[in-house]
This record gives structure tokens, C-alpha cells and sequence, in this order.
């Protein structure tokens, strides 16, 4: 007698559709026997590389972020897909976008977290009429301090504020940020979470010489360094008033 799941008996997923892209698999098995530190030189091809296969790298920061704003927000009903690599179907795996939101109207969006993935969008799109876009963290937030190679955070006032619906309320309406020199915590730029974005010209986490343009750092790993001015050194110091801390703000969001 012929059991139903006999036909499935001799069908095997093709490796190849476990990777996103040519390449791939050769980059996974080198990867096991790699003792590589990661840094700027190399991270992002090893960070695309991770994302195509694993379900988000980092512990999801931008994506859980983006997540609390969509609830915060109330666009609609959330369907999370972050632990989602792959649709299968009778044609090639398809990758689904990181949220669907479905709106009261029974409109649904695709929602991708980063602009760096339009293909991948697209196909998505076409192949399943599902109109889909990018969001992304405002001014490239949650960086890497360049000097010390850790991640810069959000501090707990940011937090507190932000989960109680006042956070906005408590940004400087100068210069739009959400400032630390009056926080008790800032002790005189020592905060682990305030930030100092401009100029350094010191030695990073990796090797290189600081670039002569503006990047996020962590406030205490130059508060005491300087940085070039119209051909004379100017203390990163001079700046403690503007430093400021990190917020959970998205881009992409502003017409929905």
C-alpha cells in the first residue's frame, strides 16, 4: 500500500537555496575554521553574510527598535518575521521582509529594516503583490564607537522616557537633540552612553588613523582628545555642552 508520505521520501532542499547568494556557501565553510578578528575592513561582507542565513545578527537591535515604534505608534497589526529566512514555495525560496503590517483597511506593507536591500524588496513585492519599503535608524544611530569598538547604547533616561511618551518633550529644540549636561549621570562627559559626534584624529579600535570627518564616539573615549580646526587643534572638551544621547528614532515611517 502506498503510504502519502512516500512522495516526500526522495525530495531534499537544495543547499544552494539555504544562501542568498552565489558564494555563500564557500564563505560558510571558511568561516569554521576562521580565527579572523572582525573589523571595519572585513565586517560587512562577514555581517551580510551572517544576516542572509541566521534570523538577524546583534541580537535584532534595529529591528526591536523599529518593532517598539510600530507599537508605539499603533500603524496597525504587527506580524514580526524576524526569525523567518526563507519562503518556500513551488518556485525559488523567496525572503520575506523583516515585518507585514496590516492596516484596519486590510491594506498589508512589507516592512525591511535598512536601505540596503532593495532587490531583495522588490522580489518580494512582485512575487507576492505586497507592496514593501525600507525604514532605517535616523542619522545611522546604534554605531560602533570607532575609538574603543564597542556599540554606543541607549541610556536608561532615553529609555524611561521613551517608554512613558515623553521622550520628544525632553529634546532640545536647538539642536534636536536629547542633551546630557544636565543629567546626573553625565559627570562631566564620564557617562558610558553620552556621545560626542565630530571630528578625532587618534588611532581606532582597528588600526586606523581617525578620518578627518564627523562620526559617532563615545563622549568618554575623546572628551580629552583633539581634533583639527582651521589648522589648530581644538579640544574635543570646548564641545561637553553638545554632547548628547542616543535615540530610538526611524526613518521611513513619517507617510504611513
Amino acid at each position: 500500500m502506498h503510504h502519502p508520505l512516500d512522495t516526500f521520501s526522495h525530495y531534499e532542499i537544495p543547499q544552494n537555496s539555504l544562501y542568498e547568494k552565489p558564494g555563500d556557501g564557500v564563505i560558510a565553510a571558511n568561516l569554521k575554521e576562521s580565527n579572523t578578528v572582525l573589523n571595519d575592513a572585513n565586517w560587512k561582507r562577514f555581517d551580510l553574510f551572517v544576516d542572509s542565513i541566521l534570523p538577524k545578527t546583534l541580537g535584532c537591535p534595529k529591528e526591536l527598535i523599529v518593532f517598539a515604534e510600530l507599537l508605539r505608534t499603533k500603524k496597525g497589526i504587527i506580524i514580526p518575521l524576524l526569525l523567518i529566512q526563507r519562503l518556500f514555495g513551488k518556485q525559488n525560496p523567496i525572503v520575506p521582509p523583516d515585518f507585514l503590517l496590516v492596516k484596519s483597511n486590510k491594506e498589508i506593507y512589507g516592512i525591511e529594516v535598512g536601505y540596503a536591500k532593495e532587490g531583495q524588496s522588490r522580489e518580494f513585492s512582485i512575487r507576492t503583490s505586497i507592496p514593501t519599503f525600507a525604514v532605517d535608524l535616523q542619522n545611522n544611530m546604534h554605531n560602533r564607537c570607532p575609538k574603543c569598538g564597542e556599540i554606543i547604547l541607549y541610556c536608561t533616561p532615553v529609555i524611561e522616557a521613551y517608554s512613558n511618551g515623553r521622550l520628544y518633550e525632553q529634546i532640545d529644540g536647538d539642536s534636536g537633540r536629547f542633551l546630557c549636561n544636565d543629567c546626573p549621570s553625565f559627570n562631566n562627559g564620564n557617562c558610558k552612553f553620552s556621545n560626542y559626534y565630530g571630528k578625532w584624529k587618534g588611532a581606532e579600535f582597528n588600526g586606523n588613523v581617525g578620518k578627518q570627518k564627523p562620526r559617532h564616539y563615545h563622549a568618554r573615549c575623546v572628551k580629552d582628545e583633539t581634533y583639527d580646526y582651521r589648522r589648530r587643534e581644538t579640544a574635543i572638551s570646548e564641545h561637553s555642552d553638545e554632547f548628547f544621547a542616543q535615540l530610538p528614532q526611524i526613518q521611513g515611517l513619517e507617510n504611513l
